[in-house]
């Protein structure tokens, strides 16, 4: 007898906390109140795991992968790859990909590392930044695509090239914007080299095309911080990921909000349903995306049960 399972993962990526001193030292979810999720746990299992190793920090990207069965030990190249694919660049062998943010900066600190988390214009920015760049830095191809909100992608295409350089974005503002230079390991690399200063021109440049552009004047008119630099971050190349289902002979699908997560879903060959309403912001229908979990779950229900009746 064939027992069809569907089992329903909800990933609230950041949810978690730390005790907040002026909350009580208490946690944002222990001071809130949500009946919904008291419910699910009273009805459940609570406790902790270790998504990669006892100790070992995780990131959105590293953490989605080894919760569906892929070690980033040893599949991870870095996330850049996973932003570009989920917006809809194609990352070829010897491309290196780097995750983005449009961020403002004020003689030269970051002030923001999300231009007050900018939600419009974006499109108009990247179209300015690829065209600046149409014929490419030093012969090495660039192709920029905003994702949601503050984030976006940025290719490097050509040869010579290595992902074994430093972010530019520091993760924190009040400092200056940094130079991206080789990685400890290839501080020798002519590639790596040639990679950084690729980077450094690329970043310069953007300031010059977004300094006076339009979708800025409106927002200094409207008393928001401008968006007049872009920090890279993440440089990898693509990964080489089994697909879901033949690594576990089950079918997968997912719904997310952000570039990062379709990404990965897209190299894993998962069936990634669009939630025009989940934006990634606070803004984001979560009752939208609940609907699109169960309909999801009934049309496999109902593609299982139709297989075996046949």
């Amino acid at each position: 007898m064939h027992k069809s399972v569907t089992q329903i993962i909800l990933l609230g990526d950041g949810m978690g906390g730390r005790p907040v001193p002026s909350l009580g030292g208490q946690t944002c979810l222990e001071a809130g109140n949500y009946p919904a999720l008291d419910e699910v746990a009273r009805g459940g299992e609570c406790g902790y795991t270790d998504p990669i190793g006892p100790g070992q920090a995780v990131g959105s990207d590293t953490g989605h992968m080894a919760i569906l069965g892929y070690d980033p030990v040893r599949y991870y190249t870095g996330r850049g790859p996973f932003e570009a694919k989920g917006v809809g660049i194609d990352v070829q062998p010897g491309d290196i990909a780097f995750r983005c943010n449009f961020s403002t900066v004020e003689n030269g600190i970051i002030k923001d590392r999300r231009a007050g988390r900018i939600t419009e214009g974006t499109d108009q920015l990247a179209a300015a930044v690829n065209e600046a760049f149409r014929d490419g830095i030093d012969g090495v191809e660039v192709i920029f695509k905003e994702s949601v909100a503050h984030r976006a992608a940025l290719v490097l295409r050509g040869e010579g090239l290595d992902p074994r350089i430093t972010d530019v974005d520091p993760h924190k503002t009040g400092v200056e914007v940094p130079q991206c230079q080789p990685a400890a390991e290839a501080a020798d690399d002519p590639a790596a080299q040639k990679t950084a200063a690729i980077i450094n021109k690329f970043v310069e440049g953007v300031q010059e095309v977004f300094a006076d552009h339009e979708i800025n004047r409106q927002r200094r008119a409207a008393g928001l911080p401008p968006a007049n630099i872009v920090l890279p971050r993440g440089a990898g190349t693509a990964p080489h990921l089994m697909p879901f289902s033949e690594q576990y002979h089950l079918s997968g699908a997912m719904i997310v909000e952000v570039d990062l997560v379709r990404g990965l879903g897209l190299y894993l060959n998962m069936d990634v349903i669009n939630v025009p309403e989940a934006t990634g912001g606070m803004d984001t229908d979560e009752m939208a995306m609940a609907r699109a979990v169960v309909e999801a779950a009934v049309m496999i229900l109902s593609c299982a049960i139709s297989s075996l009746q046949m």
